[in-house]
């Protein structure tokens, strides 16, 4: 039985290991089947792991090429997924009497309108915060006003043939504006209302 295990008795009557020249190849022999097996496991995932690497090379350097990291200084952040960017809602303001302003996107080009409307001379009885920048049915006066004097449809148009798919663009937003009635310019205050418009500048 003793033998079986690789064992014999010395003279002080205790056991030792029994030398075998056929386990000379394997030092880990004389420690059973189960440590031999952990450590080909551990092998076995090494190779794999390098083998899974391998392959992800190709996808390492697509996310290179994503730009949102660009010029900030984390070298190994470029080769992560977070380098192709993400939609990120924007919202500019102009006042009707402002001229033309320059739209654009740092990354990414510039998406199909959100939201569109016209912001009301402020008034500290408002409902509404001066920045808002959501969709104009959520508050009367807005929706009246924009309704009343804005061409929704028209610079819906021309923002997809000017803007659309670009970096940036050139809109002049009081081209939109009708200001020939002067009791809805009056009633609007549109001597110092604004047009605002959501979108999203997507990679």
């Amino acid at each position: 039985m003793l033998e079986k295990l690789g064992l014999k008795k010395n003279a002080d009557g205790g056991y030792e290991h029994i030398h075998n020249k056929d386990n000379d190849s394997d030092p880990f022999d004389i420690y059973g089947h189960a440590i031999k097996s952990y450590f080909r496991m551990l092998i076995t995932l090494v190779y794999i792991l390098l083998f899974i690497s391998i392959l992800f090379i190709p996808v390492a350097l697509m996310y290179k090429n994503g730009g949102a990291f660009e010029n900030s200084g984390r070298t190994l952040s470029t080769y992560s997924m977070g380098n192709l960017g993400h939609s990120e809602a924007n919202c500019i303001h102009q006042f009707i009497k402002q001229n033309d302003m320059t739209i654009g996107c740092e990354k990414g080009k510039i998406s199909n309108i959100m939201y569109l409307g016209l912001m009301p001379k402020f008034d500290p009885e408002d409902e509404f915060e001066y920045d808002y920048c959501n969709d104009d049915i959520y508050h009367d006066r807005i929706r009246d006003c924009t309704a009343k004097v804005l061409d929704k449809r028209r610079l819906k148009m021309d923002w997809m043939t000017f803007c659309t798919g670009k970096q940036k663009c050139n809109l002049d937003f009081e081209d939109y504006v009708d200001q020939s009635n002067k009791e809805i310019v009056e009633s609007c205050g549109l001597n110092e209302s604004k047009v605002y418009v959501q979108f999203k500048c997507d990679y």
